[in-house]
């Protein structure tokens, strides 16, 4: 169940921070923020001139297999979508913003450059994990409980941070080692939570991921199969026919042939 002050000390803790506007909704059905910190009348206008609830339950329930959107409202005008639980994403989801991009941008609203975003979803999981762990203090119970819950919120933090940088180094080698090391943690104990959190393991999510992104890119542009297989992180076009084919039913070709 939901704690909905631990939410709203987290969001008030985060805009303390970065000065983003920051809402949560929980209802994702009758999509109703709950909560809001740092929405001044300004923002609140500019998100009634560009969404609308049909907009925002769309972006919404596209986030189980996007897991962040940026969003463009208008030109250098953005929102972030970020679930609160990446594996449950009916417990509800922060929507931080409206936000520009533009440093010169007239606007008057915070500017952030979207390269910035993912460590500020960083540190709003680094919030919500620490004050999750001063409640946790605060019940009665063993020990025991409270170790657990402090492991939950190891796990959110971390695989939080290795989704980040995988989305940021996929086309580059990547092992479970170079992961692990990186976030500086067990190579083990990364591979354990990491299926616990996503329920996949870390290297069936990495090839979705890039199957994901070569599918982008053979709609999308008329590159070689071999260069969307280096540009997406496989090694060799052969590898990459294969591992395309047994997942999607259709070889790369055949699958740029039919989306088009």
């Amino acid at each position: 169940m939901l704690n909905l002050e631990l939410i709203m000390t987290t969001m008030e803790h985060f805009h303390h921070c970065t000065l983003l506007p920051i809402r949560f909704f929980t209802n994702l059905n009758a999509i109703s923020d709950i909560y809001r910190f740092g929405c001044s009348d300004m923002n609140l206008d500019i998100l009634k001139k560009y969404t609308t609830k049909e907009l925002l339950t769309s972006l919404i329930c596209s986030l189980p297999e996007k897991r962040v959107i940026h969003h463009p409202l208008a030109k250098d005008i953005y929102l972030t979508f970020y679930p609160l639980n990446m594996s449950h994403i009916k417990e509800g989801c922060f929507v931080i913003g409206p936000y520009t991009t533009n440093l010169k941008s007239d606007s008057q609203l915070v500017f952030k450059p979207l390269h910035c975003m993912p460590h500020l979803l960083i540190l709003l999981d680094s919030l919500y994990a620490h004050e999750t762990k001063l409640v946790s203090s605060k019940i009665e119970g063993s020990h025991q409980h409270t170790l657990n819950k402090e492991t939950i919120d190891d796990y959110s933090y971390h695989v939080t941070k290795a989704i980040i940088y995988i989305e940021q180094n996929y086309d580059k080698p990547l092992t479970l080692q170079k992961v692990a090391n990186y976030l500086g943690i067990n190579k083990s104990y990364f591979c354990t939570i990491f299926k616990q959190v996503m329920k996949q393991s870390f290297c069936t999510y990495i090839q979705n991921f890039r199957l994901e992104k070569s599918k982008g890119l053979l709609i999308n542009t008329d590159d070689s199969i071999l260069n969307i297989a280096l540009n997406t992180g496989f090694n060799s076009s052969s590898y990459f026919n294969n591992i395309f084919k047994k997942n999607v039913g259709q070889t790369p070709l055949e699958y740029r042939q039919s989306h088009r």
